[in-house]
């Protein structure tokens, strides 16, 4: 329900799926559960200021889970190098997680001027392989960026400096024009 695709100043957005996958064919059957959930909520501020946060968990449920299939976070759209990616700023391409993963992630944007926009993006991601470790495991991960857009008639253009403890360095992303 956001009302606008890229820069929405209210709105929310919310899935759950889960699947039953059969993979290994043909030389065997390995079969292992999927399950999803994600929500996205815009808090308006005012005319200038959006607080939006947001959360991803995505399980994989049973022995021996093919590659194919892994959980991937990374960059600063979902599914961009792949379809279980989930987004977490502070890592530019893709890096793979366990098989239980969740993350959370607060944008603060604020619109500088007509289609200038500012955001400040702070992420916390946590994967394991059981439910008991997630509880006794040590601390997760963390990204944090620094996020310029423009939107123009060509798409948004955006530029972000950003950080995590995965990659401990200093990144940088650019990217123009609308995602598909």
């Amino acid at each position: 329900t956001f009302n606008d695709g890229y820069f929405p100043t209210r709105g929310f957005s919310a899935g759950l799926s889960y699947s039953w996958v059969f993979a290994g064919f043909p030389n065997r059957f390995n079969n292992f559960h999927e399950c999803q959930a994600m929500a996205k909520v815009v808090v308006p501020g005012g005319d200038f200021f959006a607080f939006i946060p947001s959360f991803h968990f995505r399980f994989l449920l049973g022995s021996e889970i093919p590659v194919a299939y892994f959980n991937a976070i990374g960059g600063s759209l979902a599914s961009r190098y792949m379809d279980q990616q989930i987004p977490f700023i502070g890592i530019t391409n893709v890096t793979a997680t366990k098989n239980i993963l969740t993350t959370f992630r607060t944008d603060f944007r604020f619109r500088l001027a007509k289609n200038h926009y500012l955001t400040g993006i702070v992420n916390y991601a946590r994967d394991c392989n059981t439910f008991r470790e997630y509880i006794s495991k040590e601390l997760g991960h963390f990204g944090a960026g620094l996020q310029y857009s423009f939107n123009s008639i060509f798409g948004p253009l955006s530029f972000d400096v950003h950080w995590s403890n995965i990659t401990k360095k200093v990144g940088i992303y650019l990217s123009a024009g609308y995602d598909f």
